[in-house]
């Protein structure tokens, strides 16, 4: 069982060394240890002595989820919760009685915003096309109310207090991202073990209606204006774009970055790789889109 100074550079490169799996100590916090497996899956455990002194080993979270640093904040909270108690019950009798076991949620659950700064952000970043956001979601909204709150102290009045807040100032959907995305934070909180989370704080919470739906068509002056517009316009291509868009329905940049090979004019489909949705959707191609395409130099 080696004991190594671990840092997110080392972490990274660790490796079963050959066996189905290694256990590697931390020499800066004790009790922190990673167990790498053969397949290359990384895992956080806390190993320490029971009342009864034996040795317990606590699984915390996989390493790709949570970052090392986050991982020792939440070690060292736990070790202080634990020296609390200890010091109260050694004082007072009665203290059981009063004062939160370890495992209480008070204890160890970590601020909102280190949570997401250390944890949240760091995972989504990875995959996620709406970073950015979800950074302006967090920044504009989630910390300003929540950054200072630990996840087990959100309440169902704070959640009505935002709500109330918001909806004089934005619409109903701005204020339903926020809470789906506090939704999702939370969700991966439960997913990960994060200590003192016990439960998704936010869910239940119903979202707001929206009634942002608007039916718009062109009136015949619009479209001859368009028309004109269209033929006079420097952009040689804007006579093939503009009707494109029309004749499909099609969003703008979907069109923009369309390519020739996603276009199959024996079935007459055009596949769209990457929609809105994050999946590939397909529009068929009418006679008059045909006719327009084939008309492209």
């Amino acid at each position: 069982m080696p004991v190594l100074k671990l840092s997110q550079g080392l972490l990274e490169s660790l490796n079963s060394r050959g066996k189905d799996k290694e256990d590697f100590f931390d020499s800066t916090t004790k009790g922190l240890m990673v167990q790498v497996r053969a397949s290359g899956r990384k895992t956080y455990y806390f190993r320490e002595r029971g009342e009864d002194g034996k040795t317990i080993q606590l699984k915390i979270a996989d390493a790709d989820a949570i970052r090392l640093n986050v991982v020792r904040e939440l070690i060292k909270q736990r070790r202080a919760a634990q020296a609390k108690a200890a010091l109260a019950t050694f004082a007072n009798p009665m203290a059981e009685a009063l004062v939160a076991p370890p495992s209480e949620p008070a204890a160890s659950s970590p601020l909102l915003a280190t949570f997401v700064r250390e944890a949240y952000l760091p995972f989504i970043r990875t995959y996620k096309r709406s970073y950015s956001c979800d950074v302006s979601l967090l920044n504009n909204h989630v910390l300003p109310f929540f950054g200072d709150k630990q996840l087990h102290e959100l309440t169902k009045s704070d959640l009505v207090d935002f709500i109330n807040t918001r909806r004089a100032t934005h619409k109903p959907g701005t204020i339903n991202r926020v809470i789906i995305l506090m939704r999702y934070i939370y969700n991966l909180a439960l997913k990960w073990e994060t200590p003192g989370v016990d439960k998704n704080r936010v869910s239940g919470t119903p979202l707001l209606e929206e009634n942002n739906k608007k039916e718009r068509f062109l009136t015949s002056e619009e479209v001859d204006r368009l028309v004109y517009c269209v033929k006079i316009s420097r952009n040689p291509m804007l006579k093939y774009i503009v009707p494109g868009l029309i004749l499909t329905g099609a969003r703008k940049q979907e069109l923009l970055k369309s390519r020739w090979v996603d276009f199959d004019f024996d079935t007459k489909i055009w596949r769209i790789p990457m929609s809105k949705s994050g999946k590939a959707r397909h529009v068929p191609i009418s006679d008059s889109l045909e006719l327009l395409l084939n008309s492209i130099p």
